[in-house]
């Protein structure tokens, strides 16, 4: 005597079998999206009438996410030129250990505010070793132009 299951009853098991797996699946996509927030020092140095923000530093798959904010004020404040900023990782002793630049964003107008802002982000690999810190610089030239 053969042990056959019914046909309906493979098909309920293979039904929750995929139901788990896709449950699985989804699961782990989420888990992929999760973001933790890293308590890192960091500081920001601002430039003509554009205020850096302190960054705020996250851990997620990719590696570190840097994101803060430009806010500028008065003329001029939100065209800010071909501008850029620098991430820097810096020691315990002050020395820059690794030094990531992208171009500044563009400051939005907003008719309702005098404040105006734009958020910029980094992608970082490593964090600053104990007793360092992470730095923001705000340059408002090219980067073509930028020697360190």
């Amino acid at each position: 005597m053969t042990c056959e299951l019914p046909l309906r009853n493979r098909a309920t098991q293979a039904g929750i079998a995929i139901g788990l797996i896709g449950l699985l699946l989804v699961a782990g996509g989420c888990a992929s999206w999760k973001m933790e927030r890293v308590s890192v020092q960091t500081e920001a140095k601002s430039s003509g009438g554009i205020e850096v923000t302190p960054p705020r530093v996250y851990r997620d798959a990719n590696g570190f996410l840097v994101a803060g904010n430009l806010r500028g004020r008065g003329m001029g404040a939100h065209h800010p030129g071909p501008g850029h900023l620098h991430a820097q990782t810096m020691d315990a002793e002050g020395r820059v250990i690794s030094d990531t630049k992208t171009a500044a964003p563009s400051i939005r107008h907003n008719r309702y505010s005098s404040r105006e802002s734009a958020t910029y982000t980094f992608r970082l690999e490593r964090l600053p070793p104990a007793g360092g810190r992470l730095r923001i610089v705000l340059h408002r030239f090219s980067m073509k132009e930028c020697g360190g």
